[in-house]
């Protein structure tokens, strides 16, 4: 597994999952597709049936991405901030560019990819892996997004908030 990909499928799957994973790799097309029930009875690889985590990353070996209209975009433009410790963030700018970013650090670049009415795929290293966890979908009210890999909502900030890297005693 790619660096890169290793780093950004650790980080959702503890912010997904209060900071336990099973297996932290984005799932693939096929193993989607293992996931069905009758993929599941025959034993192969698919969703993680304890947490839901994907098990692979996304396919390198996709078309090359094609660059968005500006007008196609424009209800994504700008940051979109997780709740949670980690405070990660996406920026989405007018040009279709993005990044994800964590504790200081660029988990994802790319560019999004209009899929459909409030949805866009990610690019994966230049390509369209034309997976469906490996998308953004806004909500209706175009003020929330969904990142599908893991589940987790952004809402729309004007300036991300710094991570909370303070540990917390527990009781």
């Amino acid at each position: 597994m790619k660096p890169l990909a290793l780093a950004l499928a650790g980080l959702l799957a503890l912010s997904a999952c209060g900071g336990e994973s099973e297996n932290a790799s984005p799932e693939t097309s096929s193993s989607a597709e293992a996931s069905s029930p009758a993929a599941q009875e025959s034993g192969s690889p698919g969703l993680s049936p304890k947490s839901g985590t994907p098990l692979a990353e996304p396919t390198e070996s996709g078309k090359p991405a094609p660059t968005p209209k500006p007008n196609q975009v424009k209800a994504l433009v700008g940051t979109w901030q997780s709740s949670t410790p980690v405070k990660e963030y996406f920026v989405f700018a007018v040009n279709g560019s993005g990044k994800l970013i964590a504790s200081g650090k660029e988990l994802w670049t790319g560019t999004v990819i209009p899929a459909g009415k409030n949805i866009f795929r990610l690019s994966w290293q230049g390509t369209d892996p034309g997976a469906a966890y490996w998308q953004v979908q806004l909500n209706a009210e175009g003020n929330e997004l969904t990142f599908a890999a893991n589940g987790q909502v952004y809402k729309k900030v004007k300036k991300p908030a710094a991570a909370d890297t303070t540990k917390k005693p527990t009781t």
